[in-house]
């Protein structure tokens, strides 16, 4: 069960602005993505959640290629799934780095774990990731461990907290990815942007201070 007593909206501070912005451009509504954590089961969550990753990759793409008219016919390519999926146009794009992508990769499968069957409404995340791997674990928490040099008792701590908190980790992995997703869109504005010499720039910044003297 997912620990209550933390406060959500106090961790999404510092994401607040991505967040809220992102939130806007999918037209999703101010602060669906904290009510992710109070949805009632796993199941609900996991189908939430990943649809939001879904509708998000696909509004990166079409602001990639300049084309936001094409985001509802990106949307129904799979995220993942071979060379015509998402998360291949992504990694051709070079929109997200290395650990988005794992991330997005380790998730899928719990997804789809939680759907096609009415049996899947019980599915229990702390019992999906029970028997997993180290190395999947920390994908989830998108940790690059050779990168990082941790220790194995370091790791450990790590992979026990996932463990015990799943959806938790798993929405924090999410807000870091609308995070980069929100950058990188901010990234692609600027570079459309007409290229301004830096003189241009200080003269503009003269002229708003300019007062001609009186004759």
């Amino acid at each position: 069960m997912t620990n209550e007593i933390i406060d959500y909206e106090e961790l999404i501070k510092p994401y607040d602005i991505p967040i809220s912005s992102m939130e806007v451009d999918l037209s999703i509504g101010q602060g669906f993505f904290v009510s992710l954590m109070h949805e009632k089961d796993d199941w609900s969550f996991l189908i939430k959640i990943y649809t939001l990753i879904d509708t998000s990759l696909a509004y990166l793409i079409g602001q990639s290629l300049n084309k936001p008219e094409l985001v509802e016919l990106i949307e129904r390519i799979n995220i993942t799934g071979g060379k015509t999926s998402k998360l291949e146009f992504v990694k051709n794009l070079s929109l997200l780095d290395k650990n988005d992508i794992n991330f997005i990769n380790e998730l899928s499968p719990l997804r789809n774990a939680a759907s096609h069957t009415i049996q899947a409404i019980t599915i229990s995340l702390i019992t999906q990731v029970a028997n997993y791997s180290n190395e999947k674990i920390m994908k989830l928490i998108k940790i690059d461990v050779p990168k990082t040099k941790m220790s194995p008792k370091e790791i450990q701590k790590f992979v026990d907290f996932v463990k015990r908190e799943p959806r938790v980790v798993i929405w924090i992995s999410v807000m870091d990815l609308l995070k980069n997703i929100y950058l990188k869109k901010q990234e692609l504005e600027r570079s459309r942007r007409p290229n301004v010499s830096s003189t241009a720039i200080k003269l503009a910044e003269i002229m708003r201070n300019y007062s001609p003297k009186a004759m």
